[in-house]
């Protein structure tokens, strides 16, 4: 039987940030390559970039797996919310693609296997899935850009964004951050302006 593999690309820990690049192997039997790029500016934001290979239009699905037992969740204008419960902060999820997308959110489930989490080993219990979805001809590149603090005020500027060479510049609190990636390489600078 086939067996997917990943690989690691590159992976860089940092004051400011993590980052990690892995390729799949998971959906070669279909003629497509996918490759996943996350970035994590620390207390901040994270930048989740698939970029997809291969030939024909395909139905794209990136699955978030919520354990909704403490976080609710609402959508609005293909935004995603999740807000803590008995809490007043809460995280924000959109994608930065220039295509049209779909937002699902349903309940998991542990029998068939879907949408799960474990506090301890041997233990499933449901969470929910958010379910971004797209029907688009490869190669693609699709982009998510979460926030993780409601109390920094975000501006994201999106410069280039292909599957060979990423760019953005984010202002967040009196700071200009630029992102660049291309291969394995990722410059990541800050600016107080």
């Amino acid at each position: 039987p086939f067996i997917p593999v990943s690989k690691l690309n590159c992976i860089k820990h940092m004051k400011e940030y993590d980052f990690i690049d892995m390729t799949s192997t998971g959906y070669n039997s279909i003629g497509v390559s996918h490759r996943r790029k996350l970035l994590l500016v620390k207390k901040k934001y994270m930048f989740i970039l698939d970029i997809l290979e291969g030939d024909g239009e395909h139905n794209i699905k990136q699955n978030l797996h919520i354990d909704s037992r403490n976080v609710n969740i609402d959508v609005k204008n293909n935004e995603i919310c999740l807000s803590y419960i008995d809490d007043l902060d809460s995280m924000s999820i959109f994608s930065l693609c220039d295509f049209e997308s779909k937002i699902k959110v349903s309940n998991g489930n542990t029998n068939p296997i879907d949408g799960w989490a474990s506090d301890n080993y041997g233990e499933k219990h449901e969470t929910s899935i958010i379910r971004i979805e797209y029907k688009e001809k490869l190669p693609l590149v699709c982009c998510l850009f979460i926030t993780l603090d409601s109390k920094i005020d975000l501006k994201i500027n999106k410069l280039e964004l292909n599957k060979d060479y990423q760019k953005l510049e984010v202002l967040s609190d009196g700071y200009l951050e630029t992102i660049e990636c291309k291969e394995v390489i990722l410059n990541y600078h800050s600016f107080k302006y």
